[in-house]
């Protein structure tokens, strides 16, 4: 498995462009990351790089599974080839699984065979309405203490990263259920700050 050198990471972290990603390569050199869902892929670049910072710090190679709609992504999101991205992510040495679709009927079709999910990415170009459907299925596939981060685009095209906590998980899991009991349009959560927890 391809692992990244120590000074290589601290270029990732801290030198790197774009410079919002950088807190997701610090998050992996904080926590031992053996297993990633990406949901959503904003760049195979940055996914690889995550990757290979995780790698340092496991003796196995790190479990990924990606959820995009690749080439049949919407006119005018930053679409990924299928093919190209599975030759890039077996080259970081990591146990790559993707499936193409909408995360609501990729998780349906896969979350019994998903578990023990160390970080969850999801991209700031994935369908709301498809990513709101989908929550129900991500609790079971977490592990206690996994870290969910949710990229989002300014007007201005800047891009950063909000965490949300177990019981923002659990909340949105939920949501549609307690919507349905009180017959009123499902209102999805939209953190307000940028989280500074562990990304900082």
């Amino acid at each position: 498995m391809k692992k990244t050198g120590f000074l290589k990471q601290l270029y990732y972290c801290y030198l790197s462009k774009p410079a919002s990603d950088r807190a997701i390569y610090r998050l992996a050199a904080q926590l031992e990351i053996n297993s990633i869902l990406e949901i959503g892929i904003s760049s195979l670049e940055r996914t690889c790089r995550l990757i290979e910072i995780s790698h340092r710090f496991c003796e196995q190679p790190v479990q990924y599974t990606g959820i995009d709609m690749f080439e049949a992504g919407a006119e005018g999101t930053a679409k990924v080839g299928l093919k190209l991205a599975h030759v890039e992510l077996k080259k970081t040495g990591a146990k790559v699984k993707l499936t193409p679709g909408d995360p609501y009927s990729s998780l349906s079709r896969s979350a019994n065979l998903l578990s023990n999910v160390d970080l969850l990415l999801i991209g700031s170009e994935v369908d709301e309405m498809a990513l709101s459907r989908s929550w129900f299925y991500i609790p079971r596939i977490l592990k206690e203490d996994a870290c969910v981060m949710i990229e989002k685009t300014t007007a201005g095209g800047a891009t950063s990263f909000d965490e949300l906590t177990t019981q923002d998980v659990q909340a949105l899991a939920e949501k549609p259920f307690k919507a349905k009991q009180q017959r009123s349009p499902m209102d999805l959560y939209q953190p307000q700050a940028e989280s500074n927890r562990r990304a900082a």
